[in-house]
Protein backbone atom coordinates (compact mmCIF):
# COMPACT_ATOMS: atom_id res chain seq x y z
CA UNK A 1 0.00 0.00 0.00
CA UNK A 2 1.19 3.50 -0.70
CA UNK A 3 0.56 6.57 1.41
CA UNK A 4 1.08 9.41 -1.03
CA UNK A 5 1.60 12.09 1.58
CA UNK A 6 -1.89 11.96 3.05
CA UNK A 7 -2.60 14.18 6.01
CA UNK A 8 -5.15 11.76 7.41
CA UNK A 9 -4.58 8.49 9.25
CA UNK A 10 -3.57 6.50 6.15
CA UNK A 11 -0.06 5.65 7.35
CA UNK A 12 -1.34 4.60 10.77
CA UNK A 13 -3.88 2.28 9.13
CA UNK A 14 -1.18 0.75 6.91
CA UNK A 15 1.11 0.32 9.94
CA UNK A 16 -1.66 -1.31 11.97
CA UNK A 17 -2.46 -3.71 9.12
CA UNK A 18 1.22 -4.65 8.88
CA UNK A 19 1.36 -5.27 12.63
CA UNK A 20 -1.68 -7.57 12.38
CA UNK A 21 -0.39 -9.41 9.30
CA UNK A 22 3.06 -8.85 7.76
CA UNK A 23 1.67 -9.73 4.31
CA UNK A 24 0.55 -6.09 4.29
CA UNK A 25 3.31 -3.58 3.74
CA UNK A 26 3.50 0.04 2.81
CA UNK A 27 5.49 2.81 1.24
CA UNK A 28 5.24 6.29 2.72
CA UNK A 29 5.92 9.16 0.33
CA UNK A 30 6.96 12.48 1.82
CA UNK A 31 4.32 14.38 -0.14
CA UNK A 32 1.68 13.91 -2.79
CA UNK A 33 3.33 13.79 -6.20
CA UNK A 34 0.27 12.51 -8.04
CA UNK A 35 -1.50 9.23 -8.64
CA UNK A 36 0.76 8.00 -11.44
CA UNK A 37 3.94 8.67 -9.47
CA UNK A 38 2.58 6.76 -6.46
CA UNK A 39 1.60 3.87 -8.74
CA UNK A 40 5.03 3.86 -10.42
CA UNK A 41 6.73 3.88 -7.02
CA UNK A 42 4.76 0.81 -5.97
CA UNK A 43 5.37 -1.04 -9.23
CA UNK A 44 9.09 -0.31 -9.21
CA UNK A 45 9.36 -1.42 -5.58
CA UNK A 46 7.60 -4.72 -6.30
CA UNK A 47 9.06 -5.52 -9.72
CA UNK A 48 11.53 -8.08 -8.34
CA UNK A 49 9.39 -9.31 -5.44
CA UNK A 50 5.99 -10.12 -6.95
CA UNK A 51 4.61 -12.29 -9.72
CA UNK A 52 1.43 -10.24 -9.88
CA UNK A 53 0.46 -6.73 -8.76
CA UNK A 54 -3.06 -5.35 -8.44
CA UNK A 55 -3.47 -1.58 -8.52
CA UNK A 56 -6.55 -0.29 -6.77
CA UNK A 57 -7.42 3.12 -5.34
CA UNK A 58 -8.42 3.30 -1.69
CA UNK A 59 -11.55 5.32 -2.51
CA UNK A 60 -13.36 2.08 -3.46
CA UNK A 61 -14.09 3.23 -7.01
CA UNK A 62 -12.75 -0.09 -8.30
CA UNK A 63 -14.83 -3.27 -8.17
CA UNK A 64 -13.04 -5.69 -5.84
CA UNK A 65 -15.27 -8.47 -7.18
CA UNK A 66 -13.28 -8.34 -10.43
CA UNK A 67 -10.06 -9.45 -8.71
CA UNK A 68 -10.81 -13.18 -8.91
CA UNK A 69 -11.48 -13.04 -12.66
CA UNK A 70 -8.37 -10.94 -13.21
CA UNK A 71 -6.21 -13.37 -11.25
CA UNK A 72 -7.69 -16.27 -13.23
CA UNK A 73 -6.78 -14.51 -16.49
CA UNK A 74 -3.24 -13.96 -15.15
CA UNK A 75 -2.96 -17.64 -14.17
CA UNK A 76 -4.12 -18.55 -17.68
CA UNK A 77 -0.89 -17.04 -18.98
CA UNK A 78 -1.72 -13.39 -19.64
CA UNK A 79 1.14 -11.06 -18.72
CA UNK A 80 -1.12 -8.04 -18.32
CA UNK A 81 -4.76 -8.00 -17.29
CA UNK A 82 -6.65 -4.71 -17.32
CA UNK A 83 -10.12 -4.20 -15.90
CA UNK A 84 -12.43 -1.41 -16.98
CA UNK A 85 -16.00 -0.66 -15.96
CA UNK A 86 -18.74 -1.17 -18.50
CA UNK A 87 -19.62 2.07 -20.30
CA UNK A 88 -22.82 3.54 -18.88
CA UNK A 89 -25.79 4.70 -20.95
CA UNK A 90 -25.14 8.25 -19.77
CA UNK A 91 -21.64 8.20 -21.19
CA UNK A 92 -22.83 6.61 -24.46
CA UNK A 93 -25.35 9.40 -24.96
CA UNK A 94 -22.99 12.24 -24.05
CA UNK A 95 -21.22 14.59 -26.43
CA UNK A 96 -19.33 13.03 -29.39
CA UNK A 97 -16.03 14.52 -28.22
CA UNK A 98 -16.30 12.77 -24.88
CA UNK A 99 -17.18 9.49 -26.59
CA UNK A 100 -14.24 9.91 -28.95
CA UNK A 101 -11.81 10.46 -26.10
CA UNK A 102 -13.20 7.46 -24.23
CA UNK A 103 -12.97 5.26 -27.34
CA UNK A 104 -9.40 6.39 -27.98
CA UNK A 105 -8.37 5.55 -24.41
CA UNK A 106 -10.08 2.16 -24.61
CA UNK A 107 -8.37 1.36 -27.93
CA UNK A 108 -5.01 2.32 -26.46
CA UNK A 109 -5.57 0.17 -23.38
CA UNK A 110 -6.56 -2.81 -25.53
CA UNK A 111 -3.49 -2.28 -27.70
CA UNK A 112 -1.16 -2.22 -24.70
CA UNK A 113 -2.82 -5.05 -22.80
CA UNK A 114 -3.22 -8.74 -23.35
CA UNK A 115 -6.68 -9.21 -21.82
CA UNK A 116 -9.47 -6.77 -21.08
CA UNK A 117 -12.10 -7.73 -18.53
CA UNK A 118 -15.28 -5.84 -17.78
CA UNK A 119 -17.62 -6.23 -14.86
CA UNK A 120 -21.37 -5.91 -14.96
CA UNK A 121 -21.51 -3.50 -12.04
Amino acid sequence: MIDDGSRDETWQIISDLHTQDPVFSGIRLSRNRGHQNALLCGLMTLRDRADCVISMDADLQDDINAIDAMLAAFRDGNDIVYGAPAVSRTLRSSAPVRRGITACCARSARTWCITTLTTGS
